[in-house]
């Protein structure tokens, strides 16, 4: 469409830069297609797209936190809490 190359490739490129990008809505997929470090935060338990993996097969580098039910946020983001803590870890120790 007119006008989208812009804000498209904008878009991937802030995602592909970015050492983490998070998101709670699939805006981030261009980021995820292109090999970017794309977390995914769900309000639900488990998605087909993941085919009962929690990882999507066509975005290997994104990852996918899950709740046990229906916006369980608490749990979600304790999780993403957890994750993000071993990043910091991992990148001090490189």
């Amino acid at each position: 469409c007119d006008g989208c190359a812009a804000p498209c490739s904008d878009a991937l490129l802030a995602a592909v830069l970015l050492e983490l990008a998070s998101s709670v809505r699939a805006a981030l997929a261009l980021g995820a297609a292109a090999g970017g470090n794309i977390w995914y935060i769900h309000p639900h338990g488990r998605i087909w797209s993941h085919m009962g993996a929690g990882r999507s097969p066509w975005f290997p580098t994104a990852r996918s936190f899950f709740g046990k039910g229906y916006a369980d946020w608490i749990a979600i983001l304790k999780q993403v809490a957890r994750a993000l803590a071993e990043e910091v870890e991992a990148a001090r120790a490189a």
